[in-house]
């Protein structure tokens, strides 16, 4: 990998210049998550992407019903629980459905917070209970103009992108 970036790039790529014409840059991140360790994983890596390019971050959770007094105050909780360790306070959301489904209303919500990229999670779950739960996931990514960005359970511990990406690009300069 290094060695090919090396070849692309001989001298230090500006990452945070805005691509005219459909670049990838990414200015506003959405997080959709749930209680799931997947959820915790996809945070991570959309922490990662943010400190990397100076992303706001949005963390969002979709309640698929009203919510009870208490069952906000445990998303709150959650939100706040995962929004540790960003550079940046991320903007915490959490939202009902509104007789949309799950993905319709994250979908809605990537727009209203001009999302230049989803992060989303899948879930470690086999049989029917995947097919139900990898459902928002799939549908999320069919459905988006934006985007999007699964997560597997199962992604291996690797050095953190932060950290590849900025030693890739350090070894392009001669200094």
């Amino acid at each position: 990998f290094q060695r090919t970036f090396k070849s692309v790039f001989k001298t230090k790529p500006d990452l945070t210049t805005d691509f005219s014409g459909g670049g990838l840059m990414y200015n506003n991140i959405l997080v959709p998550v749930d209680n799931s360790k997947c959820s915790e994983i996809a945070v991570k890596q959309a922490f990662d992407i943010s400190r990397l390019l100076g992303s706001n971050v949005t963390l969002l959770h979709v309640i698929d019903h009203t919510p009870s007094p208490d069952q906000l105050e445990e998303a709150r909780v959650l939100l706040e629980r995962l929004a540790v360790g960003a550079r940046f306070k991320p903007k915490l959301q959490v939202t009902q459905t509104n007789s949309l489904s799950v993905a319709q209303r994250i979908l809605e919500v990537a727009h209203e917070v001009n999302a230049d990229l989803i992060v989303l999670g899948t879930h470690g779950r086999q049989g029917i209970e995947r097919l139900k739960l990898g459902s928002v996931a799939q549908a999320v990514a069919g459905s988006s103009d934006i985007p999007v960005q699964i997560i597997p359970i199962r992604v291996r511990a690797v050095q953190g992108f932060t950290t590849r990406w900025k030693e890739a690009i350090q070894d392009t300069n001669p200094e």
